[in-house]
């Protein structure tokens, strides 16, 4: 598993469960949700003592996909929140700021407006600490209603993925292998890498899905070259593939964002 960004330690905050508690998914069929409890210790503590500030970021950290308006002195722009606490947020943005920078959040459909600084960077990942702590109430708000969003933008960046191979097969545009994303690359794929969420970590089908999602990438490039190399009916017979597999995968990210999901894995 790859991290995007160091994170504390807040098992004190949340104790593990080693257990494997079984949830029914969304088909009806029991799925055995193995929480390795070691798994989540190690990669929640795996930064400790690396930055302090992010210490103040206690709490469970619930992955979702907010979008969000930031500013910095006369910077401003859209970004997205990648997972939330009652101390902080990790916080996509390609913004040039850095770490000591003020941030000022803005979620318009709660009219929440939250100041903070950034203790932790890279890439376009910004981990904020909040001046002042949020309550866990609107915490736990703010997740139910933006947890769902990771499968809705997963759906939809996967169907742009598909209709661009399928308009290429038909002929309408022309790709090159360095049109498609990297599985790392995509919004799921950077969210995917960057969650710190101990409710998720550890699970079986969070960790099934780093494979899978490479999985369906490599087919849309197989698709892509076997296209290239005019082999018509090749591609054809991996693009096949590529919707089957699709399926799997998006059912199993839907799973994952679903509230019986999250009720399973803290039982």
């Amino acid at each position: 598993m790859v991290l995007a960004l160091p994170v504390s330690n807040d098992d004190a905050a949340h104790p593990h469960h080693d257990g494997a508690p079984e949830a029914e998914s969304q088909g009806g069929q029991v799925l055995r949700l193995g929480v390795v409890g070691a798994v989540r210790r190690m990669v929640s503590g795996a930064f400790r003592g690396r930055c302090p500030e992010i210490e103040r970021r206690t709490g469970r950290r619930r992955s979702i996909m907010a979008p969000v308006q930031v500013s910095h002195a006369a910077l401003r722009e859209r970004a997205v929140i990648f997972d939330i606490s009652e101390g902080g947020a990790l916080v996509h943005t390609w913004m040039a700021i850095g770490i000591g920078d003020t941030l000022d959040l803005f979620l318009a459909e709660e009219r929440l407006h939250i100041s903070g600084h950034i203790v932790g960077s890279r890439t376009a990942l910004r981990n904020v600490a909040f001046d002042q702590q949020i309550s866990s109430d609107i915490v736990v708000s703010i997740a139910q209603k933006y947890r769902p969003k990771v499968a809705e933008v997963a759906r939809h960046e996967h169907q742009v993925f598909i209709n661009r191979l399928t308009d290429a097969m038909a002929g309408k545009v022309k790709l090159q292998t360095t049109d498609l994303d990297a599985d790392h690359n995509c919004q799921f794929g950077r969210w995917y890498h960057s969650v710190t969420d101990t409710e998720l970590l550890g699970t079986e089908p969070f960790v099934a899905l780093e494979a899978l999602h490479k999985e369906i990438h490599a087919l849309g490039h197989s698709v892509l070259a076997a296209l290239l190399d005019r082999q018509h009916a090749l591609a054809t017979s991996r693009l096949a593939e590529l919707n089957s597999r699709s399926q799997v995968l998006l059912n199993a990210i839907e799973l994952l964002c679903c509230p019986q999901f999250e009720a399973a894995a803290r039982a």
